[in-house]
């Protein structure tokens, strides 16, 4: 799903609809990676179809399981909360300027974070176009941000032990509504960041960073138990809000790459100057073979140089909670163990 152009153009040109009433051909998003409004999905249900599942067909057993609970989710999910109809009866404030943020690969990272392990959850709101306005940006964020939200407290209660003395949150906080920022302390005093975006690429965006600085293999079920807490708060999430979703396809993104369990994780690691020899190696490991959407990024983010930094990405499936211990947290330890043995050999 990852390289859209491994499909030859024949195949993709067989279209059962000439355009969605956007505008857009199905030719035009398959080559750009992108949607221009979520009726796409449903426009070209069987071009979709036969894109994803050829490209998925050769994926471990694991992925399976997606479609079980997908329809599972579909059939089930009752949403506490529209965020639609939420900002929709919210009276307009007068005389207020806020800024946004457009563009969050521009946030800076601390040097803490230049080992890292970082799980990103994506989600559009169901009921706006695929771009938010500046106003729906604002509104949804003074709805979200407030101190009083139902997402700050399911935050708090569910989530880490956050410091009390966070300076960063105080900058964001004063600079853009739009982002919430929380440095946290895991179990083991260990610090971390939590993000918050509202209106980049998509409605929603959140990611937990997790450092992995001077990683020491015997810490690697402390890490996968803080990513595994944390995949299980992001399907709290779901059933908490009502998501653009399709039963066949998943939780409906902006990038078509990004479509389906919209949950990535991406490890960040600073290579020196072995970043090649570190990637060629990586790719002879037998982990790069059971990746799904596999990806690899520069410093900056995505298409930007691989000089001294490194950062691998891949999505991970959407498992109920019934399944979620017995199947993912094995396949988490298999890929850990054996990443960690590649940093070990090849960046330290």
């Amino acid at each position: 799903m990852e390289n859209l152009k491994s499909l030859t153009k024949r195949k993709i040109t067989h279209c059962y609809k000439n355009e969605c009433f956007c505008g857009v051909s199905f030719e035009q998003i398959y080559f750009s990676k992108k949607i221009i409004c979520f009726e796409c999905y449903r426009t070209f249900h069987k071009n979709f179809l036969f894109l994803f599942e050829s490209k998925n067909n050769d994926l471990d057993e694991i992925y399976l399981l997606e479609k079980d609970s997908f329809l599972r989710y579909y059939l089930n999910h009752i949403p506490i909360y529209s965020i639609k109809k939420i900002i929709q009866t919210d009276s307009e404030s007068e005389n207020e300027s806020y800024s946004t943020l457009k563009n969050i690969s521009t946030l800076p990272l601390p040097e803490i974070m230049e080992h890292s392990v970082r799980i990103r959850y994506t989600r559009n709101f169901s009921g706006f176009h695929v771009h938010l306005t500046k106003k729906e940006i604002i509104k949804i964020s003074k709805y979200l941000f407030t101190e009083d939200s139902f997402l700050k407290k399911i935050i708090d209660k569910n989530f880490f032990i956050f410091s009390e003395n966070n300076e960063m949150n105080s900058k964001f906080k004063h600079s853009y509504i739009n982002i919430l920022h929380r440095e946290f302390y895991n179990s083991d005093n260990k610090k971390g960041i939590l993000r918050v975006y509202i209106g980049e690429e998509d409605h929603f965006r959140m990611d937990v960073i997790f450092s992995l600085k001077n990683f020491d293999v015997n810490e690697m079920n402390t890490v996968i138990e803080a990513l595994l807490k944390t995949y299980k708060f992001f399907l709290y999430l779901d059933h908490m809000i009502e998501w653009e979703f399709h039963q066949n396809f998943g939780f409906l993104t902006y990038h078509l790459t990004n479509v389906g369990s919209g949950i990535r994780l991406y490890t960040r690691i600073h290579t020196k100057e072995k970043t090649i020899d570190f990637l060629k190696y990586f790719q002879r490991n037998p982990i790069f073979f059971r990746l799904k959407n596999y990806t690899i990024r520069g410093k900056n983010g995505e298409n930007s140089a691989l000089e001294s930094y490194i950062t691998i990405g891949w999505d991970l499936p959407y498992l109920d909670i019934k399944k979620f211990y017995n199947q993912i947290k094995k396949k988490l330890i298999i890929w850990f163990y054996l990443f960690s043995y590649t940093i070990k050999n090849r960046c330290q």
